[in-house]
């Protein structure tokens, strides 16, 4: 229901509730739930087909594998 209000979504609650209804319905958990490499890769293209921002996805998981892991 945020479609129409583009500055809403750049807040942290409306932000973080659209992401997680994107997630969600593109079930982009079945492909995170793997937990490679390349599983980062296959979760970037389905949120950014272009694959923007892969080499800071990246860099992000690894640090967070050093640290849940």
């Amino acid at each position: 229901g945020q479609e129409n209000d583009a500055d809403g979504l750049r807040t942290p609650d409306p932000g973080f509730r659209a992401a997680l209804v994107y997630w969600t319905d593109n079930n982009i958990n079945a492909v995170a739930d793997t937990g490679d490499d390349a599983a980062v890769k296959e979760v970037r293209r389905k949120v950014n087909p272009a694959l923007k921002g892969l080499t800071e996805a990246q860099e992000f998981f690894a640090k967070a594998r050093t640290i849940f892991v």
